[in-house]
């Protein structure tokens, strides 16, 4: 194919950005056009401040448990065919096997467990009896007669002949009676209730026969009674003798344990626990109170001691201290010292330093005071070996004190372990008394008659509280009443397709812009046209509140370029986008349409033009420049009746990527959105084909429109998640065909509440349009 070099006509190139495109930061404004028709959570249009939640979360409130059933009715609604067949063919299947079913007779016998002998045994064996142990009892009753052992005891108390009697009507043809079939047969239908509170049992047996069912009832009571009183026996038995063996244990330990008392007593020397204890008390009181005389005689001691070597260190005979100047002859030696010292005054008044008589006094005094100084050094050292003596006498008694209270210690153990031993031996002499009163007890019982259990009536027919047609037929309308609900539940449950609002915000993670009802009543060639024509004012109403919460979600505040695609095919995008078209044309924006869906292009048959003209017509004739928005180019654009620009396929073609990906393709969408306020992309499915993928380098956001009940979900999200990775992300979705009994809560409450307000499409496009200027 040969067109004219982009390059040399100043066509931008596939790396040049966008012309005309806003950051992707750019605020949206506050006061667009369409701010007053964006759709409420509710659906309704204007958005009303949420009422608080006082509910605690996962509190069921009751309007919660509202909109579930009206969600559940929706849905069967829905479905109301499947459950319809299903509740038949139930309802068939259940009647014929219970009409054939015939009927049975149930015989009843009632049992009482109390013994006449009871209120004797009561008093002198039991007089306080356990309740919680009687009722063990009773439902041990209860356990017996539904256990397998009972259901084998029965068959034993039948002969071959009897077994025969009673499954005759319930053998196929070729089937022979047998003891093991008999078996299994009784244990399905024995039935055992008790009186709850009471003693009474009952016990029930069904047949088509009245006589058998009498005749069976009365021999499983008789068995019962015979198994209990052998159990009863031979449990007393059994008791008895395992008692017995208790008791001759426990007076063998009881034997064992005084020996060894005795041998402890012996080997330990205990004469008397008291009086080791006394003694070893008194001798620690003795120990403790000599203790304390020494540490106060040691305390004393280290006081003067301190004291005297403070005074030694001061003066070699310190007078001051009474301790040491009263030790040995200090006191004559002072008064010695203080004679010469007063005497060799007395000379050196007469005499000089040197005369003799000096020199003599002289000599005696320096005597003196040697003597003085050893005798306070004599007194210092005989405190300091007293100090020492009364410190190993206390060490002394503090160790014989530890080793006394040490004794003590070990004493006790000895008398704990002593006394253990006599508790020990006490304690099984009292489990020895309660065994023996036991085994007393049961040999009394054991020769008492069996009779702990009774029949009160023999076995009699019990009617039916409800007449067995009557059962058969509520069963049956039970039955079918549930295949009738369960069905479309099931198939509503079961389907992966998208199926609601909720689908699409909590599934999809996507916002859901808005949504069309499934269009019964509106003609095949009128649908692509609804809000041209004016086509069901609540039809109008929700394309024109799909175009509101677009052009409000939208980042950019004007020239914007969106791409229309879905996940699969026939999900409605083209129409939705030719809607949409006309929805942006109704307030006053230059709006284009571009149908980009060259492998099934619908866009030229939806506004029945000609394909003959259009983008793959001028791509082939070489992306011609001139006069390409005349009407009469290549390029086939032309104005729709309602004012909206139409540029069609141009054709078919199975390999369109060449095209798309040229760069006079790029120029073109830059040229379409510099002219208009709104470009509209009508792509393939982008579930199936890149084309979309591709095409999302010229838009800003994508619309992706989902068929209610047609893609799978996980297809939805694999295609949402590949447009995100585009330039292009996906702003939201627009659920289409959604059906008004379907379980669309919000869009149905918005079709409600549609209800109210004009009810004439003139006047509403009259309000439309004054809305329009006004803003």
């Amino acid at each position: 194919m040969k067109h004219s070099d982009p390059a040399a006509k100043g066509l931008p190139s596939n790396n040049d950005p966008v012309a005309g495109s806003d950051s992707p930061s750019t605020p949206r404004k506050p006061g667009t056009l369409l701010a007053g028709l964006l759709p409420s959570e509710s659906g309704s249009v204007a958005a009303k401040p949420a009422a608080p939640n006082r509910a605690r979360p996962g509190d069921l409130s009751v309007e919660d448990a509202v909109a579930l059933a009206r969600s559940g009715i929706s849905i069967v609604r829905a479905r109301w065919i499947w459950g319809a067949a299903a509740a038949v063919a139930a309802g068939l299947v259940v009647g014929l096997v219970l009409l054939r079913k015939p009927t049975e007779h149930t015989a009843v016998t009632t049992m009482l467990a109390k013994s006449t002998l009871d209120q004797i045994l009561q008093t002198e064996v039991a007089p306080n009896p356990n309740l919680q142990d009687q009722e063990n009892a009773l439902r041990n009753h209860l356990s017996v007669m539904e256990s397998r052992r009972f259901s084998v005891a029965i068959t034993e108390e039948f002969t071959d002949a009897e077994i025969a009697l009673v499954l005759a009507p319930y053998l196929k043809s070729g089937d022979t009676p047998s003891r093991v079939a008999f078996e299994s047969f009784v244990a399905g239908r024995i039935g055992a209730e008790r009186e709850r509170g009471r003693e009474f049992f009952e016990l029930s047996f069904s047949h088509v026969d009245p006589d058998i069912a009498v005749m069976v009832a009365d021999r499983i009571a008789a068995t019962y009674l015979k198994l209990v009183q052998r159990e009863f026996r031979s449990a007393n038995l059994a008791a008895s003798e395992i008692l017995r063996d208790q008791a001759r244990e426990l007076q063998d330990e009881i034997n064992t344990l005084e020996d060894q008392r005795r041998q402890y007593r012996i080997e330990h020397n205990i004469i008397s626990v008291e009086e080791n204890q006394g003694m070893v008390g008194d001798r620690l009181r003795r120990l403790d109170v000599d203790r304390s005389e020494l540490r106060l005689q040691r305390v004393r001691l280290e006081a003067q001691l301190a004291g005297a070597q403070t005074d030694m260190a001061a003066s070699s005979m310190p007078f001051d201290n009474p301790l040491l100047a009263s030790f040995g002859n200090n006191r004559e030696l002072r008064q010695e010292l203080d004679r010469l010292e007063a005497q060799r005054e007395v000379l050196a008044s007469r005499y000089g330093v040197a005369h003799p008589r000096m020199r003599d006094i002289d000599a005696s005094i320096r005597g003196v005071r040697q003597n003085l100084s050893k005798n306070f050094q004599l007194a210092l050292r005989d405190l300091e070996a007293q100090l020492a003596s009364v410190r190993a006498i206390e060490a002394q008694l503090q160790e014989e004190f530890n080793a006394s209270f040490s004794e003590g210690v070990e004493i006790e153990k000895l008398a704990n372990r002593y006394l253990l031993l006599g508790s020990e031996a006490a304690t099984k002499r009292e489990t020895l008394y309660e065994i023996l009163r036991r085994v007393h007890n049961a040999g009394v019982v054991s020769q008492l008659p069996a009779d702990v259990m009774r029949v009160v009536d023999p076995a009699f027919i019990q009617p039916p509280r409800l007449p067995w047609k009557l059962v058969y037929l509520v069963f049956t309308f039970g039955v079918a009443a549930a295949a009738f609900l369960g069905t479309p539940l099931l198939l509503h449950v079961l389907d992966e397709r998208i199926k609601s609002a909720t689908d699409v915000e909590k599934v999809l993670g996507k916002e859901l812009l808005g949504g069309l009802p499934r269009l019964v009543d509106v003609r095949p060639e009128d649908q692509g046209h609804i809000v041209r024509n004016n086509v069901d004012r609540l039809n109008v109403e929700a394309v024109m509140s799909i175009v509101a919460r677009i052009d409000l979600d939208s980042k950019r505040a004007a020239h914007k370029a969106f791409l229309v695609t879905s996940t699969a095919p026939g999900e409605g995008k083209s129409t939705i986008a030719a809607n949409l078209a006309s929805a942006f044309t109704r307030l006053g924006k230059r709006t284009v349409l571009v149908d980009c869906d060259f492998r099934l292009p619908r866009q030229h048959v939806i506004h029945r033009t000609s394909n003959e003209r259009g983008f793959l017509a001028w791509a082939r004739a070489g992306f011609p420049q001139e006069g390409l928005f005349d009407p009469r180019s290549l390029l086939g654009i032309q104005e729709l009746t309602d004012g909206t620009h139409f540029i069609p396929a141009g054709g078919e073609e199975s390999q369109p990527t060449q095209m798309l990906v040229a760069k006079p393709t790029a120029w073109l969408f830059d040229q379409l959105r510099s002219r208009y306020d709104v470009v509209l992309i009508d792509t393939p499915a982008a579930g199936l084909f890149q084309d979309a993928l591709v095409l999302s380098r010229f838009a800003h956001d994508t619309l992706v429109v989902a068929r209610e009940a047609k893609a799978p979900v996980s297809r939805i999200v694999r295609t949402i998640a590949d447009v995100d990775k585009t330039q292009a992300p996906v702003l939201g979705v627009i659920l289409n065909a959604y059906t008004g009994a379907g379980p669309n809560a919000r869009l149905s409450d918005r079709r409600s509440y549609g209800r109210y307000g004009y009810s004439d499409p003139a006047v509403e496009t009259v309000a439309t349009k004054a809305a329009m200027q006004a803003g």
